[in-house]
């Protein structure tokens, strides 16, 4: 009877020894998105666990995204932060409209504009509109 329950207590022993080294926690989902450059998802937040949920490839919106020093497309997500081609802005583009109209011609000046970014935002520096030829009727 004592080695019965030795054997008894020994196997109840292992048991929840190895419960507990296999138990399953449940996972928690952070709310917010976490992106890498192919997807978004949501990570568990329990400790040590690397599992993640609502695993989606990113769509990226066909407009870019203008900050302050760089521009991007964003994903669609609401909520992701992945982005898309992000480059510095670079003040190259010669837009003669309004929107980018620094001064406007008189009759001894051109017009004068920013120059912008293929983005769209508007640079510090400006050029000058080329002057028409003259024409002459005879």
């Amino acid at each position: 009877m004592k080695k019965t329950l030795i054997f008894v207590f020994v196997l109840v022993i292992c048991l929840a020894t190895m419960l507990t080294l296999t138990a399953c926690h449940t996972c928690e989902w952070s709310s917010d998105w976490t992106a890498d450059s192919d997807t978004h998802f949501h990570v568990c937040t329990v400790e040590g666990c690397d599992k993640v949920s609502d695993q989606a490839n990113h769509e990226w919106a066909s407009t870019w995204t203008v900050g302050d020093d760089t521009h991007y497309y964003a994903c669609t997500t609401v909520g992701c932060p992945g982005k898309n081609s992000e480059t510095a802005h670079v003040y190259d583009q010669k837009v003669e409209t309004a929107d980018y109209l620094d001064q406007e011609a008189t009759a001894t000046t051109s017009a004068t504009y920013f120059f912008s970014c293929v983005c769209g935002k508007k640079g510090t520096t400006t050029f000058e509109k080329a002057k028409p030829l003259a024409e002459v009727s005879i």
